[in-house]
């Protein structure tokens, strides 16, 4: 399991240091996550790595189950990362991507309703 801290910088090509206190970080590819935004911990699926369809740039994005709200510039965003999915891919299409998308999003709904992993990932979060 990794766990780790930053700013998130919402939409922009700005590069920023990020400091990394004596962890790993995980492979690029599709993770089985949860995520702390705003003081709750939300079941997500992320990704890590340079979007190899779209504009290559490296990112790392997270879909946040239950939450509907905006995510501001500069807000802090903690994740655990729990299994890996899958590794990052080229597809042929968007429409390809979007189904790869929605085929992870079930994968780590079912993950995450067969463990307690907001109880896990409260635990290794501040």
């Amino acid at each position: 399991m990794y766990s780790g801290a930053t700013r998130l910088i919402v939409g922009t090509s700005s590069f920023f240091p990020i400091p990394c206190p004596l962890f790993t970080l995980p492979q690029s590819g599709v993770y089985i996550t949860c995520t702390k935004l705003r003081g709750e911990c939300y079941e997500s699926v992320s990704f890590l790595g340079h979007r190899l369809s779209t504009d290559g740039e490296f990112c790392i994005e997270s879909h946040l189950f239950g939450f509907g709200d905006e995510v501001e510039e500069d807000e802090e965003v903690e994740i655990v990362f729990f299994q890996k999915i899958r590794d990052n891919q080229k597809f042929s299409s968007l429409s390809a991507l979007q189904e790869q998308i929605h085929q992870d999003i079930a994968l780590a709904r079912e993950y995450h309703s067969a463990r307690e992993t907001i109880a896990l990932a409260t635990s290794k979060l501040r």
